[in-house]
């Protein structure tokens, strides 16, 4: 009987301990919820019976090793030594990203910006806006993270996780809340509040930046018509002129500087006599950056001994094939882009007429290095001279000797719609790889043997194409004519050029045969029809 009753109590004791840990257990709650570690939001959960319950570890921030590290000026082009500092887009103690925007720099030729390879604090500026930094040299100081502080952070967070799991495990509680009145911070941070749009955010280069300054408009009101929704020089100028409005701080000090007289018409002599300087006032004008770069250049050429080789040429035939393949031309090349045309100049037939003449002459397919010697290349560059708004610029136009007309006609129309447009040429545009240059002077109507110079980038020869004009030719001259009577007057559209070489190295010799092979080829386009299309 004491035996009985000993058995039961047993057994009673053991179910009871058993139910209060059932009751205690946290698998048996329906709703739950744990504290979060990064968020001050309860996140609830509903736990079933074979459910696994919810864990969440605080870790103890570390400070990190940094160290500080030069950002050094890039070469931004073949041959560029130094840069002009043209605007900051960061400050001491800015953070950035890779690639972040740091600064714009203007080279000889272009302007560019330059942006971050690394992410760290910005530690201090080597130059003020306005300087010109050399290429290799230091632009700013940026502070990161040094090398292997990363592997060792994440070995101790690894070994932090371990103390703060077994932690957990012992400390852990639940506690019952109503899902259907739950509302999680992140939904209230996206719902509370639209975000405020500002000029930062859209696409747009430094040089619209500055033109939307100097005008006050907030770039986030301009609609972008260029590639991806980026914002033209275009569209911020069709933005004023379509009545776009100032910010108000400005517009208010504008309007308070100006007297309230009654607003009358203004007329174009008007607006004229207002702009003109007092009289016997004096202007300094600093000079552009291209300008600088071309002051320098054209002195430094003038240490070149060379000298000037001039002629004419008969382009009626040539003219005749161009007006005949404008006519023709394919679809591809009149689609919509930079590198569409609708029409030929005369100019893509005399650069490939040049390509033709360097694979016959390899002297000038070579360039002169600061050694003294000839580099010569099998394929060639040819440049052209383009007048665009910062100045005179000499693009290339490369691997001529594997282009048709049609090819460099393309490439020609993008280089020219590139230097008017917001956008401008690209480094690899302006990089001094042509071999010969051609300047089309005649297309501003100038160009009776005029002499060029040579440019300071090791290039052996460079040509003038003036204005073409139909003048008298006595029919002697003309052979291919096959008129009977020599003495007769015939109309022929001729066109004067003038050569310049480096007498260093070139003979007068040289280059009178040069020039000669490319007017026999101009002259003749039937030798070369093939290569037109």
């Amino acid at each position: 009987m004491l035996v009985a009753r000993t058995v039961l109590r047993q057994t009673i004791g053991l179910a009871a301990h058993s139910i209060t840990r059932a009751f205690r257990s946290p698998h048996v709650l329906s709703r739950t919820y744990v504290q979060s570690s990064s968020s001050s939001t309860s996140i609830p959960t509903v736990m079933g019976s074979s459910c696994t319950s919810l864990r969440s570890f605080a870790t103890t921030p570390r400070r990190l090793a940094t160290e500080i590290k030069p950002y050094l000026l890039a070469d931004v082009g073949e041959g560029i030594t130094e840069c002009e500092i043209i605007k900051w887009f960061v400050q001491p103690g800015a953070v950035v990203q890779e690639f972040d925007p740091i600064c714009e720099v203007q080279s000889d030729k272009a302007s560019v910006e330059i942006t971050s390879r690394y992410a760290g604090k910005i530690k201090g500026l080597m130059y003020k806006e306005g300087d010109v930094a050399k290429v290799g040299h230091a632009l700013c100081e940026i502070e990161m993270e040094s090398e292997g502080a990363a592997e060792e952070v994440e070995e101790a967070g690894k070994k932090e996780e371990e103390v703060q799991i077994k932690r957990v495990s012992k400390e852990e509680k639940f506690k019952a809340v109503d899902m259907d009145g739950f509302v999680s911070a992140e939904s209230k941070h996206s719902n509370g509040g639209g975000s405020h749009s500002n000029g930062n955010d859209v696409l747009a280069t430094p040089a619209v930046r500055r033109v939307s300054r100097d005008h006050n408009v907030d770039l986030a009101q301009v609609r972008g018509t260029g590639r991806d929704g980026r914002i033209t020089k275009e569209d911020v100028l069709n933005f004023v002129q379509n009545g776009g409005q100032a910010s108000a701080k400005s517009s208010s000090a504008a309007a308070s500087s100006l007297p309230s007289t009654p607003s009358t018409p203004s007329t174009a002599s008007t607006a004229f006599t207002s702009a003109q300087a007092p009289a016997g006032t004096t202007e300094i004008i600093d000079l552009t950056p291209v300008q600088r770069s071309m002051f320098k250049a054209m002195t430094a050429t003038l240490a070149t001994p060379h000298f000037a080789y001039s002629d004419e040429v008969d382009i009626t035939h040539l003219d005749q094939v161009r007006q005949l393949l404008s006519k023709s031309i394919p679809d591809h090349y009149t689609a919509a882009g930079d590198s569409s045309f609708s029409k030929l100049t005369l100019l893509p037939f005399l650069v490939k007429a040049m390509s033709l003449t360097l694979n016959d002459h390899p002297m000038f397919r070579s360039t002169l290095n600061k050694e003294q010697k000839l580099v010569r290349r099998s394929s060639h560059d040819i440049s052209i001279a383009l007048a665009s708004k910062v100045g005179l610029l000499t693009p290339c136009i490369t691997e001529c000797q594997v282009k048709s007309v049609l090819d460099i006609s393309g490439c020609i129309a993008r280089l020219q719609t590139l230097s008017g447009s917001s956008r401008g040429l690209s480094p690899s545009d302006l990089r001094a790889t042509g071999t010969v240059t051609l300047s089309n002077v005649g297309a501003v109507g100038g160009g009776t043997y005029t002499h060029p110079i040579l440019p300071p980038t090791g290039q052996l020869a460079i040509g003038a194409l003036g204005r073409s004009r139909v003048l008298p030719r006595f029919a002697s001259e003309i052979p291919e004519l096959g008129v009977s009577d020599p003495g007769k007057i015939v109309r022929r559209l001729i066109m004067s050029v003038s050569f310049t070489a480096d007498h260093r190295v070139v003979e007068g010799a040289d280059l009178a045969r040069m020039v000669n092979r490319w007017k026999h080829l101009v002259e003749n386009p039937s030798l070369w029809i093939g290569l037109l299309a």
